[in-house]
């Protein structure tokens, strides 16, 4: 089940984050048929990677395969006593959404 995806960074996403000042990151889903208007765009209601206790704002992602193709990983920043960098393996779910999990632990 193919889908048009673009993962997002967004400052305070919803009631949820508001308060905190955080980034995470969003879904924008092509559901028109002009790739470049706004209309044809449509936002996911909630965040789909966010961050943890030792985890904070991650954003500013990269998405890419393994070598081999087999594998899709996830790159992006984070806070934890500066910034760092953060790269891990995803999945998708039935519906064909990334499903990012938790952002890896400081190291892992």
């Amino acid at each position: 089940n193919k889908k048009t995806l673009i993962a997002i960074i967004i400052k305070n996403f919803e009631e949820k984050i508001i308060t905190s000042g955080k980034y995470c990151l969003g879904i924008l889903e092509f559901t028109g048929s002009d790739i470049l208007s706004k209309p044809s765009w449509t936002k996911c209601k909630t965040v789909v990677f966010e961050g943890t206790d030792a985890i904070a704002s991650p954003g500013h992602c990269s998405v890419f395969m393994s070598p081999d193709g087999t594998e899709y990983w996830i790159a992006y920043h984070y806070q934890s006593s500066g910034r760092k960098l953060g790269v891990q393996q995803f999945t998708f779910d039935e519906s064909g959404f990334p499903y990012f999990g938790e952002p890896n632990a400081p190291g892992v």
